[in-house]
């Protein structure tokens, strides 16, 4: 893992810090005696870190903060890859030969300090560096006690200057040729409350950065950043030295540092320190699935110019011409270079990141050169590179199930056309099945088979049909002939009261509800009786979706739910077997006696609910009383701040269902800001830009000035329109 090494403030240690986590580095801190701020501090700093000097014990404490003279003196710095020096002050303080900080010199000496006006005759005096004057100045005001008299002692050595163009440039190139790879940062440039700017920062970040353009060397300025970011999301609001970065903006700056000059930094301390190419590909790697890419490619460049055996550099720069979608370089570069040579699994692994950039100009050249690469691509894909050769191809699961349907009913095989639109399981391609591209090839496959008799083929053509929501009189006739003998072999097992066998039946037949609604009605009834209430829920539900106008499913939902303690269950049912019922009806009163139970059975339930969603949902029932509503709306003002918290800390650990999770929470709760930002910012660490850019959207209706979730919403834009 490359190693950097932040010389300056909070407002590069952090970002590099969260850079680390994300860019494929470690920090590289050892020896050092902490944060600094002038080019002159930096340089001791370095001095320092190489063992060239020792501060002596006296000044210490006006250098370090936090750091042991001990440790910090044991410890050993091994050169870093690269280095991120903050120049920000052009203010310079001195004891002797020690540039030491300020504000721990203001710290030590508060008592002498605290007094305005001799201050400011003590700092104009330790600028004007007239030594005689300073010790007659400190024996007319610090010398009537023992103890200030030995702090006149470090007093009397203090001395005020500022960095001048000269005493920069000379330090920077010292600095430039000390170090292997190094990238300078400015201060940021806000402005204060009444709209000013600080002058004389605003001087030296112009001095830096000319500075830096006349030695060539590379140089960041965050106040652009800041000022897209909006200051007031950026700078800390309690910062009255606008100098602290909010945690948002130091991400955003760790991105731009990459961006700016740090990852070329890298990638050429990589190729001229390391013989390995591990390092460089790592990072490169890193900087792809974080999407921050600008400036990635000429980097990767060049350094296969310096290093033309590296294979996985290869590897790295297809990645990268995918990233960007120029899938002609991809297929250029790989035509260029001595496929051969290279290991197949990874030749197979450049053809599984073409499939997934649908890039065939690349896949064409492997296919090509070296076969046996694109042997685990999808069967789609293989037809597609194969032309017009089928020949023994298996059929296994593929996402692009249309495309290979097409192909292969093309080549008159429309019984395994429809087994790859309904491969995984049916209903799954279901959104993919409405396009008019998969309905059209739907009614050519359900023309082709309609006088196939056996009922699994009929089956499958039935779950064709509802997955691409074709018309019922599309197959009317296939559904008649399946509907005789299904409905025969379920009234046998019904009337043996054959649960296993009805389970089997359903579970083989399970898209078929809507052609046999009796198979699931009759497993309701046996699993009910049965007290296998999980069977009988699902199955009595799948028969009410059936059959809207039959009380009998509702009634037999409605029990299995009471059972089973899903009290939502209960009253959906519930209120679906009252409307459908006369009220005198015993299934209506029996409804209404379970709906009258169900608000307190909620409320009760909600107290001991381990997920916050399902009390939510169960205190919202309990709200129909209105006896309970006082404590269920008091409930639920718990319940709202407990679910955003737990949203907040899986973001921070993700995971597949959290997406699941906070659209349910959206569902129950209703528009909530704060529900939008972590969907936002889960589907940005998912680089499904184009789905977050809708919830920072939604965020910003609900607040139309959150800078951040505007300044989010446009990088989603943009990175959806790359992608």
């Amino acid at each position: 893992m490359f190693r950097v090494t932040p010389i300056g403030s909070c407002r590069i240690a952090t970002p590099l810090r969260i850079g680390s986590g994300i860019y494929g580095y470690r920090l590289n801190r050892e020896r050092s005696f902490g944060f600094t701020h002038s080019s002159a501090e930096a340089v001791q700093q370095v001095r320092f870190m190489r063992g060239e000097i020792e501060p002596p014990e006296a000044v210490w404490r006006f250098l370090a903060a936090t750091a042991e003279r001990v440790d910090a003196l044991a410890a050993r710095h091994d050169i870093s890859d690269a280095y991120v020096i903050e120049i920000c002050s052009a203010k310079l303080t001195r004891i002797g030969p020690w540039m030491v900080q300020a504000n721990y010199l203001r710290a030590v000496f508060r008592d002498f300090l605290s007094d305005h006006a001799r201050a400011v005759r003590f700092w104009k005096l330790a600028h004007d560096a007239d030594q005689d004057r300073i010790d007659a100045f400190l024996r007319e005001v610090w010398s009537d006690r023992p103890e200030r008299i030995e702090e006149c002692d470090t007093l009397r050595l203090v001395r005020a200057e500022r960095t001048t163009p000269e005493t920069l440039r000379r330090d920077m190139t010292w600095l430039l040729q000390a170090l292997p790879e190094v990238m300078f940062v400015t201060h940021v440039d806000a402005r204060r409350a009444d709209g000013g700017w600080i002058a004389s920062r605003t001087a030296l970040i112009a001095m830096v950065e000319s500075v830096a353009l006349e030695l060539g060397a590379r140089v960041f300025n965050p106040t652009a950043a800041m000022d897209e970011w909006g200051q007031a999301e950026a700078i800390e609001c309690d910062s009255e030295s606008l100098a602290h970065y909010t945690e948002d903006f130091s991400h955003r700056v760790a991105d731009l540092l990459m961006t700016a000059g740090l990852g070329e930094a890298l990638i050429r301390a990589g190729v001229r320190r390391h013989d390995d190419e591990t390092l460089v590909v790592d990072h490169a790697q890193c900087r792809l699935e974080a999407g921050t890419i600008e400036g990635l490619g000429a980097s990767l460049s060049w350094a296969a110019h310096l290093r033309p055996g590296w294979q996985e550099l290869l590897l790295c720069r297809v990645s990268h011409a995918l990233a960007i979608g120029d899938h002609d370089q991809a297929a250029s570069l790989l035509d260029a270079f001595d496929l051969a040579a290279i290991p197949v699994d990874r030749l197979s692994r450049i053809a599984a990141l073409c499939a997934a950039a649908d890039a065939i100009a690349p896949l064409r050249v492997l296919r090509k050169t070296v076969p046996v690469a694109c042997d685990g691509l999808s069967f789609a894909l293989r037809l597609q590179l194969d032309d017009n050769r089928i020949g023994d191809l298996t059929l296994p699961p593929c996402r692009e199930a249309l495309q290979a349907a097409e192909i292969v009913c093309a080549k008159g095989r429309p019984r395994d056309a429809l087994e790859l639109l309904l491969r995984e399981h049916p209903g799954a391609q279901a959104d993919a099945l409405t396009s008019p591209a998969a309905r059209a090839l739907a009614r050519t496959l359900l023309t082709m088979l309609a006088d196939e008799n056996d009922s699994a083929s009929m089956a499958r053509q039935l779950q064709l049909a509802a997955a691409a929501g074709l018309p019922k009189e599309t197959t009317a006739e296939t559904a008649e002939r399946l509907r005789g003998p299904l409905l025969r072999r379920t009234e046998a097992l019904a009337r043996t009261k054959d649960l296993d066998g009805l389970i089997t039946l359903a579970a083989d037949h399970a898209d078929l509800a809507d052609i046999v609604p009796e198979l699931f009605l009759a497993l309701a009834r046996v699993a009910l009786l049965a007290r296998r209430y999980e069977e009988a829920l699902p199955a009595a539900e799948r028969a009410a979706q059936a059959l809207p106008e039959a009380p009998e499913p509702a009634l037999l939902a409605m029990r299995a739910a009471a059972n089973l303690r899903q009290t939502d269950r209960v009253m959906h049912h519930a209120e679906r077997l009252a409307r459908l019922c006369a009220p005198d009806h015993p299934h209506a009163v029996e409804a209404a006696q379970r709906m009258a139970q169900v608000p307190r059975q909620a409320l009760n339930a909600a107290r001991f609910c381990e997920d916050p969603l399902d009390a939510w949902a169960l205190c919202l029932l309990a709200c129909d009383d209105p006896e309970l509503r006082e404590r269920a709306l008091a409930k639920l003002d718990g319940l709202r701040a407990r679910i955003v918290s737990r949203l907040r800390e899986r973001l921070d650990r993700g995971g597949d269902s959290l997406m699941d999770d906070i659209g349910r929470a959206i569902t129950l709760m209703g528009p909530d800001p704060r529900l939008t930002r972590i969907a936002g910012r889960h589907l940005v660490r998912l680089r499904r830009h184009a789905e977050a850019a809708e919830f920072w959207r939604q965020t910003l209706e609900a607040d139309p000035d959150d800078a951040l979730a505007r300044a989010e919403l446009d990088r989603c834009l943009q990175k959806a329109v790359m992608s």
